[in-house]
């Protein structure tokens, strides 16, 4: 399964991780070529999680109108079904 973390991005180290989610260092690769580091952060959302009208999705959205010199920006969100414990053995690796 080839899902868009793992196809656009490189994991470089974990950042920090802790019960809202695990914030990876990344590169992006396009074509093959690395174009921006980064950071990303894996939020693990509810079984019950809706893609429409949720809260989060709320959420994500006020975030992308977040523009404030001491918070780090905020520029995309989608939602992605990775294989049980792939994260956890990413963790792992780095």
């Amino acid at each position: 399964i080839i899902f868009r973390f793992a196809k656009n991005f490189k994991p470089i180290k974990v950042l920090g991780q802790g019960a809202n989610g695990c914030v990876f260092e990344v590169e992006e690769v396009l074509a093959n070529k690395v174009n921006w580091r980064f950071a990303i952060k894996r939020i693990p959302l509810p079984k019950s999680h809706r893609s429409n009208g949720d809260v989060s999705d709320r959420e994500f959205k006020a975030m992308l109108e977040f523009n404030h010199p001491g918070i780090v920006g905020f520029y995309d969100a989608w939602i992605e079904r990775p294989p049980p414990g792939w994260q956890a053995s990413l963790i792992h690796m780095l």
